[in-house]
């Protein structure tokens, strides 16, 4: 399963102790899970046979706040460093290199380096069953964000090509999102769907699932359109079936729906 549910984000955690020192730790079964009102959870595993609970896990049944930090490519080794198992009375930010910033609601400190940093109130803590080695569940209600104004667009958005996230996979592996892996996919609300697409565009030996995807995505509007003025469909070789999909992939990489959707009809 680890292997996977990829890639995962990776919530670099920030708590403080009952005694003020700060605790940092990362974890990859993490994600938002409420945009009104704006809920983050992740979940934590036990210490060794004896199932220990982590210093992160007892920091937020303490004081009932915690950080949560997103990692860029830069902060991955210190994000790394972080995950070992340090005693309670060390300060992980001290030895991740990570600098440690005041938040402006709680108590635990946000990690400088990271562009989006989130300040937590705790929701809910839910213990999955009574095993001590089993995952708990920690909810918080985000009761601040910061970001950093360089990875912002003119309209305050957050610019996904330049935040060069990082996401977990399984076992030492990692992820990058970078600019060339980043696509756009506008969805239109009434698509056509795979069902109306005729039987020699389903078949395809020559589209790709991804383009035959593209196609039943195009509006209904535009498939009804040419379905009306295309209804007889001629296939004279195997020659021209090549081509005509040659055509359509064409008219898909050109953005021009209208032309693919036309095509599909007339052979």
């Amino acid at each position: 399963m680890l292997g996977s549910v990829i890639p995962r984000p990776i919530a670099l955690v920030g708590t403080i102790s009952r005694n003020g020192v700060p605790n940092l730790a990362p974890f990859s079964y993490f994600n938002a899970v409420s945009s009104i009102p704006p809920v983050l959870m992740f979940s934590l595993s036990r210490k060794g046979i004896e199932g220990v609970k982590k210093d992160t896990l007892v920091n937020i049944e303490q004081n009932g706040e915690f950080t949560v930090n997103m990692v860029s490519y830069p902060q991955v080794w210190p994000m790394v460093l972080s995950s070992a198992e340090f005693p309670p009375e060390v300060d992980e930010f001290k030895k991740s290199g990570f600098s440690p910033l005041e938040s402006k609601y709680i108590s635990p400190p946000r990690a400088k380096e990271c562009l989006i940093q989130f300040e937590c109130k705790l929701r809910e803590i839910k213990e999955l069953s009574e095993n001590t080695h089993d995952c708990t569940l920690v909810f918080g209600d985000v009761v601040c964000l910061h970001v950093d104004g360089s990875i912002l667009t003119e309209n305050n958005r957050i610019d996904p090509f330049k935040l060069d996230i990082t996401g977990r996979l399984g076992k030492e592996y990692y992820a990058r999102i970078t600019p060339e892996s980043i696509f756009s996919i506008q969805m239109n609300l009434k698509p056509t769907g795979y069902d109306l697409l005729p039987e020699h565009i389903r078949q395809s030996e020559i589209l790709t699932a991804y383009e035959i995807g593209r196609l039943a995505a195009i509006p209904l509007d535009i498939y009804e359109k040419n379905y009306r003025s295309n209804q007889n469909i001629i296939i004279k070789t195997p020659e021209n079936l090549y081509l005509n999909h040659l055509a359509i992939r064409d008219a898909l990489l050109s953005s021009d729906d209208e032309k693919a959707m036309n095509l599909m009809f007339c052979m």
